[in-house]
C-alpha cells in the first residue's frame, strides 16, 4: 500500500496512475496558463487530470432532470420597497425556494444589465489578454487579495470536473432563443455597439421609422432581457379606478369652494400621487398650439435637429433619444425635446420651428404650477406660499416627447415604470393615451379628456411630506398609433446637472416624536445623479436615502 499526504490509503494496482497524476498536476499548474493554455495549445483530449473517469466517477455529467417540476425558481424583485403586499408574497418565495432548492434566480433587482454584461465581457477580458500579463497574478497564496489560478483544490480533488458543462445545459433555452431573435435581427448581436451606433446617428427612434425598420431592434427588445415585471402586465380590463379629475374654476374668487379643491388635491395627493384638471385658465387653443410645436420640431428635417442633439446636461436645449441609454436596461420607443425655460432673454436659444409657443405655454404652465403648489401646501396644512418659498418651482424643464408609431408594441414600451424626479409635473398629453398609473397594484389608464391638463407629485415633494403625499411609479406604452404627443413640465429647484443651493428633507412642521423623519436631508445632486446613473429600471431613486 501506497500512502498519500493526506494519510488515505491508495491501492497498489492504482499507485502508477495517482504518482502520474501528481506530476501531470505540478507541470499543469507551474504552466500558470490555466485550462485555456491547454485548449490554446491545441489539446484534443481531456487530460487524465480532468478525467473523472479515471477514480471511477462514472456519472454522466450531462445528466439534468427532465419536466416542469425541474426548474430553478425565479423570484421576481419588483416592488420589493414600495409595496408591503408584495414584499411578503416575495419574502415567501424566497422561503421556499430556499427551503426546496437552495438556488433561485432573481429578476428586477436594480442592477442595470448593461453592468451585468461589461462585468462578464471584463472577466472575458481578463481571461483571454496575454497569458504573459496574467501570470502576474497566478498564485496560490490565499492573503493576497488578488489571485488568479486553475482549480483552487489542485492537489487535493480526486478528479477535475470542468463545471461550465451544467451552466450551459441550464441556459440551453435561454440561449437558443436568443439566438434565434439575434438571427431574425440580422446575425450577432454587440448591445454596447448597437446602442452606440444608434446614439451616433443622432435621428432618433423616428430615424428608425423614418428608414423602413419592420422590428424592433434587440435594443429595444423588452423580451430580449427577459422582462417580466409590471412593464409587461397588461392594464387592468374594466377598472372600477379612474385619475379623479379636479375643477380649478372659481378657485381665487369663492373661498368656500377653494376649501373644496384643498380637500379634493389632499385625497388624490395621499391616495394617487395623480389628478387631472380643469378649468385650469390656460386657453386650449395654447394647449394645442403647443403639442403642434414639438411636433413641428420632431418632424422637420433630421438635419435641423442634429444641430441639438447632445447628452450634455449642462446645455439649456437638448435633443436625444432615452436620457438613461447607456444605463437602463432597455431603451424606450421614444425621442425628447429638453428645454430649460429661463429668462426669456435666452429666445436665441430655443429652436425656431417652436420658439413662440416654448415661451408662451411655459409662462402660462408656471403661473398654473404656483396656483398647485399653494393648493398642495394648504393640503399639507402649511401657508399657502410655504412650497414656493422654499423653491420648489425655481426651475422648470419642459420635455417635448415624441413616440412614433411601432408595429410591435407588445416588445417595447414608450416610457418604462418610474416616479419622476422633481417636485412637481404638469403634463400635457395629446388625444392617443398610453399613459397609465399604478393605483392599488393595477394599472389604471389616464384617459385623455379635452382641455385636461395631468398633474403628478414627484420624488422630492414626497421626501418634504415625509410620505404624506406620494410620488407613484407610471408608464407610457408603446402604441401602432401614432405619433403620440406630450409635454411635460418638471418643476424644481435644480438644473440639469442636479446643482441646487439647499438640501432637501422632510418639512419640519410635518415631523414629531409620533412621526418621525423618514429621509435623511437629501443633496440634489447626489440625488440627481443617482436617479440618471440608475436609469428607468422601475426601482425607487429615494431607497438609498431612507432612514
Amino acid at each position: 500500500m501506497a500512502v498519500s499526504d493526506q494519510n488515505e490509503s491508495i491501492p497498489a494496482e492504482n499507485e502508477s496512475k495517482y504518482d502520474r497524476r501528481n506530476r501531470e498536476l505540478r507541470a499543469f499548474d507551474e504552466t500558470k496558463a490555466g485550462v485555456k493554455g491547454l485548449v490554446d495549445a491545441g489539446i484534443e483530449k481531456v487530460s487524465s487530470i480532468f478525467n473523472c473517469t479515471e477514480f471511477g466517477f462514472n456519472a454522466d455529467p450531462n445528466a439534468t432532470p427532465d419536466g416542469p417540476g425541474f426548474s430553478i425558481p425565479i423570484v421576481d424583485l419588483d416592488g420589493i420597497h414600495t409595496d408591503p403586499a408584495r414584499r411578503s408574497e416575495i419574502v415567501r418565495q424566497v422561503q421556499d425556494a430556499s427551503e426546496g432548492w437552495g438556488f433561485f434566480k432573481v429578476i428586477n433587482h436594480g442592477i442595470p444589465s448593461s453592468v451585468l454584461e461589461e462585468t462578464i465581457d471584463g472577466i472575458r477580458r481578463f481571461h483571454e489578454q496575454d497569458t504573459e500579463v496574467k501570470k502576474r497574478f497566478n498564485t496560490r497564496d490565499l492573503r493576497s487579495k488578488v489571485i488568479y489560478m486553475s482549480n483552487f483544490d489542485l492537489y487535493e480533488a480526486l478528479a477535475l470536473i470542468v463545471t461550465c458543462i451544467n451552466a450551459i445545459s441550464f441556459c440551453q433555452q435561454e440561449v437558443e432563443k436568443k439566438m434565434v431573435l439575434s438571427f431574425e435581427n440580422g446575425g450577432d448581436f454587440d448591445r454596447a455597439r448597437e446602442l452606440r451606433a444608434f446614439d451616433e446617428s443622432k435621428a432618433g427612434v423616428k430615424g428608425l421609422v423614418d428608414s423602413g425598420v419592420e422590428r424592433v431592434p434587440l435594443i429595444f427588445n423588452r423580451t430580449w432581457i427577459g422582462f417580466t415585471d409590471q412593464d409587461t402586465d397588461p392594464t387592468t380590463d374594466e377598472s372600477p379606478h379612474s385619475i379623479p379629475v379636479i375643477d380649478l374654476r372659481c378657485i381665487h374668487m369663492d373661498p368656500a369652494w377653494r376649501s373644496e379643491i384643498v380637500r379634493d388635491v389632499q385625497d388624490a395627493s395621499r391616495r394617487w400621487g395623480f389628478f387631472q384638471v380643469v378649468n385650469h385658465g390656460i386657453p386650449e387653443s395654447l394647449l394645442d398650439e403647443m403639442l403642434e410645436g414639438v411636433r413641428r420640431f420632431h418632424e422637420q428635417d433630421t438635419q435641423l435637429k442634429k444641430a441639438f442633439y447632445t447628452r450634455d446636461r449642462s446645455k439649456k436645449v437638448l435633443y436625444m433619444s432615452n436620457f438613461d441609454l447607456f444605463s437602463a436596461p432597455t431603451a424606450n420607443w421614444r425621442d425628447t425635446l429638453y428645454v430649460t425655460a429661463s429668462d426669456p432673454s435666452d429666445r436665441e436659444e430655443l429652436p425656431e420651428v417652436c420658439r413662440d409657443i416654448l415661451i408662451g405655454y411655459s409662462a402660462r404652465v408656471r403661473q398654473l404650477a404656483y396656483t398647485l403648489l399653494e393648493l398642495i401646501s394648504e393640503a399639507l396644512g402649511l401657508k399657502p406660499s410655504y412650497l414656493k418659498e422654499m423653491e420648489c418651482a425655481e426651475k422648470m424643464l419642459i420635455l417635448g416627447h415624441y413616440y412614433p408609431s411601432c408595429r410591435e408594441p407588445e416588445l417595447t414600451m414608450g416610457t418604462t415604470i418610474h416616479a419622476d424626479n422633481d417636485f412637481l409635473t404638469i403634463l400635457l398629453q395629446d388625444h392617443i393615451g398610453g399613459l397609465e398609473v399604478l393605483y392599488e397594484n393595477q394599472w389604471v389608464e389616464v384617459v385623455p379628456l379635452q382641455g385636461a391638463l395631468i398633474v403628478n407629485i414627484g420624488d422630492l415633494l414626497h421626501v418634504l411630506s415625509n410620505d404624506k403625499f406620494i410620488s407613484v411609479n407610471h408608464r407610457v406604452l408603446s402604441k401602432s398609433e401614432g405619433p403620440r404627443i406630450s409635454v411635460a413640465s418638471f418643476f424644481k429647484a435644480q438644473d440639469m446637472m442636479g446643482n441646487a443651493s439647499r438640501f432637501y428633507g422632510p418639512i419640519p412642521e410635518l415631523i414629531s416624536e409620533e412621526n418621525p423623519p423618514v429621509y435623511r436631508n437629501i443633496d440634489l445632486k447626489e440625488y440627481m445623479d443617482y436617479y440618471i446613473g440608475k436609469g428607468l429600471n422601475g426601482t425607487s431613486a429615494l431607497t438609498p436615502f431612507r432612514i
